[in-house]
C-alpha cells in the first residue's frame, strides 16, 4: 500500500520518513510506530518554529511545545494534542508500550495537523490527503 504521506516527500522529506516509518511500523509494532509519531511532532514543531523565525533548538520537547504556545503560534489545542503524542512516544520508547488503537489515532491526527499546516503554507491541495487505514490483525502470523 502506497503512503498517505507520499505528498511530503519533496516539500519535507524529514516529515516523509518519520511519517513513512511511522506509517509502516504500525502494521508490524505499534510501539515503534508510537515512538516515530514522536519523532515526526518534534520535525514538525521545529519547522514550525522556523517558519515563525523562532529558535527553540536549545529546548527540550516539552518546552519547545509550551514556547510556541505562550507565543501564540500554536494554539491549546493543537498543543494539547503535542504533548499527547509527546507522552504516548515516552511510553512507547522507554516502556515498550504497545497499543495499536493509540498508534493509528496518532496516525490520523497527524494528517489533520498536515492538512492545516499545509493550508496556511499553501503548499498542498487538501484534498489529497487521504486517512483511510485498513485495520490491524493482531491475531496473524
Amino acid at each position: 500500500m502506497p503512503s498517505k504521506f507520499l505528498f511530503l516527500k519533496n516539500l519535507y522529506p524529514e516529515l516523509f520518513n518519520c511519517a513513512r516509518l511511522a506509517e509502516t511500523l504500525y502494521y508490524i509494532d505499534a510501539s515503534s510506530s508510537i515512538s516515530k509519531s514522536r519523532l515526526f511532532c518534534e520535525k514538525l514543531v521545529g519547522l514550525i518554529a522556523g517558519f515563525e523565525s523562532e529558535d527553540i533548538s536549545h529546548l527540550n520537547q516539552h518546552d519547545a511545545i509550551q514556547y510556541l504556545n505562550n507565543h501564540e503560534i500554536l494554539p491549546d489545542t493543537i498543543t494539547d494534542i503535542f504533548h499527547v503524542v509527546r507522552k504516548s512516544g515516552n511510553r512507547a520508547s522507554h516502556n515498550g508500550y504497545n497499543k495499536s488503537d493509540e498508534a493509528l489515532f496518532i496516525l490520523k491526527k497527524y494528517l489533520v495537523w498536515l492538512s492545516g499546516f499545509l493550508k496556511l503554507t499553501k503548499k498542498i491541495p487538501l484534498k489529497t490527503l487521504s486517512m483511510n487505514y485498513r485495520p490491524i490483525n493482531l491475531m496473524r502470523k
